[in-house]
């Protein structure tokens, strides 16, 4: 282990492993990563890698695309390894009193040149056509999102 570091980043997950790889990137010196335990043992290796960007705060939408870019380019863009990235979309479901908020969501996606949509529920069942949808109002539907790997993505 190094004895000294300028920049010691705590986790080694993929938010751990992002922040030293960024920093490195940009030349902010000698970079040094602990974890207890190894890369990607904690919940980045137990996550589902949801890759979306259906957020509500614009900034969140924002840090999203830039993932969704690396996670799709991830060889021209990191270099090394792999994402594990799979593009099958993301599917969200309102019920009545949720609809206003998740057109809301979609037009700041829209504004930032995302591909998503807000869906009726004859549309939704277009997408997935095993969901009961009695108590859904309307959908949003990003066709470009999907999952990673997030063990693969911190390693």
């Amino acid at each position: 282990m190094a004895d000294t570091a300028d920049i010691v980043v705590v986790g080694g997950g993929v938010h751990g492993a992002s922040t030293a790889w960024h920093l490195a990137k940009r030349g902010a010196g000698k970079i040094v990563l602990i974890e207890k335990d190894g890369i990607a043992s904690g919940a980045s290796g137990w996550s589902s890698a949801i890759v979306r960007m259906h957020y509500s705060l614009e900034s969140l939408v924002k840090v999203t695309m830039y993932g969704r870019e690396m996670y799709g380019d991830w060889k021209n863009i990191v270099g090394v390894g792999e994402s594990g990235f799979r593009q099958v979309g993301f599917l969200v479901l309102f019920p009545e009193d949720e609809v206003a908020h998740g057109r809301d969501v979609v037009e700041i996606q829209q504004r930032l040149g995302k591909d998503a949509r807000y869906i009726s529920v004859d549309e939704v069942g277009e997408i997935e056509p095993r969901l009961v949808c009695d108590d859904v109002a309307a959908g949003a539907w990003e066709p470009n999102s999907g999952h990673a790997d997030g063990s693969t993505v911190a390693n």
